[in-house]
């Protein structure tokens, strides 16, 4: 987990499927759909913030738990940012 876009976000795949549903949701709104079609990206957006991530999340601490704190400390949640320098 520390190669590539790992070393920068600890969620690229959903940040990718985040991305992608407000991409459905930018053309749709483009092309005329009425403003509730957000409620289905919004919603997507919400599972993965309050769901998908924080059950993955306890279920690397359960696996990995000194590991993945450190990892959690250095490398964001979602977006790619550089990861913070490793504390020792």
């Amino acid at each position: 987990l520390r190669n590539g876009i790992w070393a920068y976000s600890r969620n690229p795949n959903y940040l990718g499927e985040i991305l992608f549903w407000f991409g459905l949701l930018g053309m749709g709104l483009a092309f005329g759909a009425p403003g509730y079609t957000a409620v289905g990206a919004i919603g997507m957006l919400l599972m993965f913030l309050f769901a998908s991530i924080p059950m993955k999340d306890k279920q690397m601490e359960k696996n990995r738990p000194e590991a993945f704190a450190q990892y959690k400390k250095e490398v964001s949640k979602l977006f790619p940012f550089p990861p913070k320098k490793r504390q020792v």
